[in-house]
């Protein structure tokens, strides 16, 4: 591979990034599914949406956003694995250029939640010859400005993990926050229970959302323990986990920041703000 080729990749996979990152932070969780752009393989990425949310557009949930280097984004339906004649059928086109800006996705998605039929274009935009075009490595620096040689995945991993888990402690911060009462049978409570010790045990040492994922476990079986009772001494005191993970999050940030200037060098841009959940 040459190295302006991997130099389309590695900004296609950051690129992907951003749209997911921006995604997640509006509150519609998304994860980048592929990067291409390898041999003889032409640029593209796909982006998948939580299928809850996908499940307002079609009832399996499945569905996301791609991207083509000649075309830019279109949003579409069903397994994104499937050969592309079958993909491409039926897409929605952004038709915003071959590089828009992440935003443009937030809103764009929020247009195809509403009226997918009416979304976009059914007409597919050409920006590009095919591989591209010249100046698309160029068009595609701003999103590797701040990242220096990281790979997008392990960007995309942090990031993602740092947006839900302020979203989760988001959630549990209100202590006015309505009580619902739920009915469970015993052994979907304990399957969620040992869903999230299970994320404990093998994230407690290296993620944020395993810690978290602990705490909630046990305040569960505590509150089960107290018959259900929602006195704070039936379980966690979540104004402790939020100092907890505040603390903890921000020695990790800390961390990472030091992890790249030494690798890296001194000059590396801030691409880790700080979390405040206080």
């Amino acid at each position: 591979m040459s190295e302006e080729s991997e130099r389309i990749r590695h900004g296609v996979g950051h690129y992907a990034v951003d749209v997911a990152l921006a995604l997640t932070e509006e509150g519609v969780p998304a994860a980048v599914h592929a990067v291409n752009g390898s041999g003889d393989q032409e640029p593209s990425a796909v982006v998948l949406v939580n299928l809850t949310v996908g499940q307002r557009v079609v009832p399996d949930g499945l569905c996301g956003l791609g991207w083509d280097c000649v075309s830019g984004w279109f949003f579409f339906t069903g397994d994104p694995s499937r050969p592309r004649e079958e993909l491409m059928a039926g897409v929605r086109w952004l038709s915003d250029g071959q590089v828009p800006p992440p935003a443009r996705l937030r809103s764009f998605l929020s247009a195809v939640l509403l009226d997918p039929a009416s979304a976009g274009s059914a007409e597919r935009p050409y920006y590009a010859v095919p591989g591209g075009g010249p100046g698309l490595a160029d068009r595609l620096t701003p999103y590797l400005s701040h990242t220096v040689s990281e790979p997008w995945q392990q960007r995309f991993a942090n990031g993602q993990q740092r947006a839900l888990h302020a979203r989760v402690l988001e959630y549990l911060r209100d202590d006015a926050d309505e009580v619902v009462m739920l009915p469970l049978r015993a052994g979907e409570l304990r399957a969620v229970v040992e869903l999230l010790e299970l994320h404990d045990l093998t994230g407690q040492y290296l993620s944020p959302m395993g810690r978290l994922a602990g705490h909630l476990a046990r305040d569960l079986e505590a509150r089960v323990a107290a018959g259900l009772s929602l006195e704070p001494a039936a379980g966690v005191v979540y104004t402790q986990i939020l100092r907890e993970e505040n603390d903890a999050m921000a020695a990790q940030i800390e961390a990472e920041r030091l992890a790249m200037r030494r690798d890296y060098g001194p000059d590396v841009p801030a691409d880790l703000p700080p979390i405040d959940f206080s």
